[in-house]
């Protein structure tokens, strides 16, 4: 799902309503994504939080929650040594 503008239009998506579903069944949700657009110049880390904000208002209106959002502000060039270190912010979220 890509919301990149803070106030999307239009009705949730597939993507807002499975998240809703899987909070309803008992499951914590969490979300790692790739944020490019911050180390290209596009948007800063205050708009993505409030494109952040406006998706946890999107999931609780539809009675879903998330938990937790993990990002990347790295742009294409990435080194693998920063791949790696957000990488391993995942495990921790992942329970058994």
């Amino acid at each position: 799902m890509l919301i990149s503008n803070p106030l999307p239009n239009g009705s949730p998506t597939s993507a807002i309503s499975a998240i809703a579903r899987l909070t309803q069944a008992g499951f914590t949700v969490a979300v790692a994504t790739n944020q490019s657009g911050i180390a290209r110049g596009f948007y800063d880390e205050a708009t993505l939080n409030t494109m952040n904000e406006r998706l946890h208002g999107l999931v609780e209106a539809e009675g879903g929650q998330i938990a937790h959002i993990a990002y990347c502000p790295h742009g294409p060039m990435i080194s693998a040594a920063a791949v790696n270190r957000f990488l391993g912010y995942l495990p921790r979220y992942r329970t058994n």
